[in-house]
């Protein structure tokens, strides 16, 4: 997987992010977090900055939601006490006052327990992580290495058209 621009090889931007791809995180931070390319690209640059804690507990505040009623309060234990429960090994930026509200959630585990929480958490990656990978060197270099990599393949593609009208589209 694609671990952070500096370090990417050029094998690893042909799978990679394409140009409009790259674009659209540049418009809004919900474009970044709903894409899995997109959230790869962010967690590297949240790696880089020691807070990619943020990111995880969001995602696995996502993947919760979506888990059967009977894993709901294994799973609902297993994120607070590595997200939320101060201390945790991961553990996320939260006021008092919404730790202590997700503990008595977590106590009757159900799809939304974590909603408060995880809104918080986005909210501080939106409002700050998310302009500083704006501003970061490795959306800069993306951006640049994308386009260029798009112009490349449109002279391939021209080319290719030429060759078939020259030939007689043979």
């Amino acid at each position: 997987m694609c671990r952070g621009l500096a370090t990417l090889p050029a094998t690893c931007l042909k799978s990679g992010p394409t140009a409009a791809e790259v674009k659209k995180w540049k418009e809004s931070f919900n474009h970044v977090i709903t894409s899995e390319m997109g959230r790869t690209v962010f967690g590297n640059f949240l790696k880089s900055e020691f807070s990619k804690e943020n990111l995880d507990f969001w995602v696995a505040c996502e993947v919760y939601k979506k888990s059967a009623p009977s894993k709901m309060a294994n799973r609902s234990k297993q994120i607070y006490q590595q997200h939320v429960e101060a201390n945790a090994t991961n553990e996320v930026n939260l006021d008092a006052a919404t730790r202590e509200e997700t503990k008595k959630n977590v106590e009757n585990p159900c799809p939304c327990c974590f909603d408060e929480a995880q809104q918080m958490i986005y909210t501080l990656m939106e409002k700050d992580s998310y302009r500083r990978f704006l501003n970061s060197k490795l959306i800069q270099d993306l951006t640049r290495t994308t386009a260029a990599q798009e112009k490349m393949e449109r002279k391939i593609s021209d080319s290719a058209k030429n060759g078939q009208a020259l030939t007689g589209g043979a």
